[in-house]
């Protein structure tokens, strides 16, 4: 069935918009279409909302203006729609439910969308993160690891990558047994590897122990993996489900390795839940921080702290802390859960970013989601519902665990991170905007399969054009630590709030400082070119002070002399006077000489403003053709509450200012800019990027100073 089909009533007016406040409620109205849900305010301004976002509906009892109809989502918006007439509402209800509901993946948004981005290739960022380029940056295949073909055409394993890394010298027969007696056909294969102690990072699935189950082959190669590490005798296993868990487990047949069977293995259970409690987590906390209620601070703090979702967050990095540690030490470790694709890659991931400042840098991380996430098969579409199913057992926040336990190090360690606060909160938000095939399927396999790379855009490309917003303007590559230790007190973590109350304006937040600091880290990027032009220019001033100088002494030479001698003489003469000239220009100091010859300079806007004298233009390096910005002190807009514009002075909507998905124009008349996504301002006349428009800007600019 068609989209267009679902759609029982796609316009309904005299909708209004509500919140707690009895001033922020707007009235317009509401559209319904084969993407998005629009409401559309009397004043002009829109608010689009992607189907794929929205969790939940419910309708609540009749008011006196109408219907309310309330809807979640799933990047944590809560909205109430009042619409006037019941089967209005009824209908807007049956349509937005099954819209946001899609039965088959190619129903949803990715497989048609095309991004505001016009010169934005379908085929950018699908090959430009490659984990066996990680690899091979940690000196892989060497003398103890090499690169096994065994799960080609996904023969042994669904969710492995079709090549892996294995100890060298390891038979094809133990391989096949040890995955045989791993759940899923996840056997241990390598994920990180210590280039200085060679000590490594292992992932995979529990084995189908049972009570007394063993495996030869299994056994042999964690003997295999132990004997890669130089160093050290000992393995790790770390096992991240509470121990009472995993003995259930061996009542099913599966369950934990037997120490008794691996020789120089030592076991290690840490007590990070399972998806269940997590699920459950996640909403206690919720009904927390969204209550509308004045809630007292007591009851506030006493149902976070209840909600366990703090707790979980610290498990994760407990976890993550003991195996750098371990690492470090020089002893090998290998982790798995219970199937090898939640807990794990959380640990994994979180274990490498202490270990290796490389995966704190914007392409560092998005290898790292690439390579334990995707390639190793983690159920996204399972985990975030991307396909509607009646049981919700699958739905679990893991990816967004991880994510918050990362935001948890930024805020320890503001400088170490090449990528901000907005970067964590974009890939969350295109986690469940479904518009890229990043995070569609739940395997490699299912996105081969699908021709995921070839229909739809990668997600990777998309950011690559958002950069300069997603970097922390603190970090300095110079700079950095090669191991982070994170505190783990409980006063130490953190609620997150800019993930959880995003879209609440009444909790203010930290954007406007980071705005700030992007700001002034663009305006002295911008002042660093412009003193870099002006110093060509007074290289340029003082090369063509020297050639007049010679050209002068040499004008006073006689030129009927022939006398090789005298013309010796007379070109040392020459030289050593341009040279004195030369040197009085550069260590001139005085005030009046430095501003004569300032006034020959050739304004850094000027090819804005003018194409004259072009050849001339040519000679100079103009600020405008290094760098398309100059350093203007733009305010943030954060906190305000009307249109700069005088002639406008126009109040702005309550969520105006966030970053849900508005299409609408909140600097007004002269420059009409949209923010459709987050970071990313477009002009709205052509959709034209800001660092694309050239000449056009600086002469907009110019009006507005001159």
């Amino acid at each position: 069935m068609r989209p267009s089909d679902i759609i029982k009533i796609p316009k309904v007016e005299n909708v209004e918009w509500c919140d707690c406040q009895p001033d922020t409620s707007q009235r317009g109205t509401l559209y319904i279409t084969n993407t998005h849900m629009i409401f559309a305010s009397e004043d002009g301004k829109e608010l689009w909302i992607s189907h794929c976002q929205i969790s939940c509906l419910q309708r609540a009892q009749p008011v006196d203006n109408g219907w309310p109809l309330i809807i979640s989502g799933k990047i944590f918006f809560a909205l109430t729609m009042i619409i006037p007439k019941e089967r209005d509402c009824q209908d807007i209800y049956d349509s937005l439910l099954a819209l946001s509901r899609p039965t088959c993946i190619e129903d949803l948004p990715a497989f048609c969308f095309v991004p505001e981005m016009k010169d934005l290739m379908q085929s950018e960022g699908w090959n430009e993160i490659n984990m066996y380029d990680d690899y091979a940056r940690l000196g892989l295949p060497n003398d103890n690891w090499t690169i096994s073909d065994l799960n080609k055409n996904f023969e042994y394993c669904d969710g492995y990558p079709e090549r892996i890394f294995v100890p060298k010298n390891v038979p094809t027969p133990v391989l096949i047994g040890s995955s045989k007696f791993r759940s899923r056909g996840r056997l241990p294969v390598l994920s990180y590897l210590h280039r200085t102690n060679q000590a490594c990072i292992c992932r995979c699935s529990q084995p189908l122990a049972g009570f007394s189950a063993r495996c030869i082959e299994d056994e042999s190669l964690m003997r295999h993996i132990a004997k890669t590490n130089p160093h050290s005798k000992t393995l790790y296993i770390v096992d991240t489900r509470p121990k009472i868990n995993a003995i259930v487990n061996k009542a099913a047949g599966k369950g934990f390795e037997d120490e008794r069977n691996y020789s120089h293995v030592r076991y290690h259970f840490f007590a990070v839940e399972n998806i269940h409690a997590v699920r459950g987590s996640l909403q206690k906390m919720l009904e927390v921080v969204w209550n509308k209620k004045n809630i007292s601070v007591s009851n506030f703090l006493t149902g976070l702290v209840n909600s366990g979702w703090l707790k979980h967050i610290r498990s994760l990095l407990e976890t993550a802390v003991f195996v750098s540690e371990t690492v470090i030490s020089g002893t090998s470790v290998v982790i798995h859960c219970s199937d090898g694709w939640d807990r794990t890659p959380q640990i994994v991931s979180l274990s490498c970013i202490l270990l290796d400042p490389f995966y704190r840098t914007i392409k560092g991380f998005e290898t790292l989601i690439e390579k334990e996430w995707l390639q190793f098969g983690h159920k996204f579409s399972d985990r975030y519902g991307h396909i509607y199913t009646s049981d919700s057992k699958e739905l679990a926040p893991v990816f967004t665990q991880f994510l918050e336990a990362v935001w948890q190090l930024t805020v320890q360690y503001p400088l170490e991170f090449e990528f901000n606060e907005f970067f964590l909160l974009t890939l969350h938000d295109h986690l469940h905007s479904c518009n890229f095939g990043t995070f569609l399927y739940n395997s490699t396999k299912d996105r081969i399969q699908s021709k995921v790379s070839s229909r739809t855009y990668s997600l990777w490309g998309y950011m690559s054009r958002l950069e300069e917003s997603l970097r922390n303007p603190l970090y300095d590559p110079s700079d950095i630590k090669d191991i982070l230790k994170p505190d783990l007190r409980p006063q130490q973590i953190n609620y997150w709030r800019a993930m959880y109350n995003r879209y609440d304006f009444r909790c203010d937040s930290n954007e406007y400082l980071l705005d700030a600091l992007i700001s002034s880290r663009q305006q002295i990027l911008s002042l660093k070119y412009h003193i870099r032009y002006l110093q060509e220019q007074l290289n340029q001033q003082r090369e063509a002070s020297f050639q007049q100088c010679c050209l002068k002494f040499s004008n006073l030479l006689p030129k009927n002399s022939t006398d090789d001698n005298n013309c010796a003489v007379n070109g040392t003469f020459v030289a050593e006077h341009c040279e004195i000239h030369k040197m009085s220009i550069s260590s001139n100091n005085d005030e009046n000489d430095v501003d004569k010859n300032l006034e020959t300079f050739s304004h850094p806007l000027s090819a804005a403003v003018s194409c004259e004298n072009k050849a001339e233009n040519e000679k100079t390096v103009p600020l405008i053709d290094e760098r398309c910005a100059i350093a203007l002190d733009w305010a943030s807009l954060r906190r305000s509450t009307r249109c700069s514009n005088r002639t406008c002075n126009a109040k702005f909507w309550p969520l105006e200012l966030s970053l849900l998905e508005l299409r609408t124009g909140i600097l007004c008349e002269m420059l009409q800019f949209e923010s459709s996504t987050p970071g990313a301002w477009k002009l709205r006349s052509n959709g034209t990027s800001l660092y694309e428009m050239h000449n056009e800007i600086m002469l907009v600019i110019l009006n507005i100073l001159y």
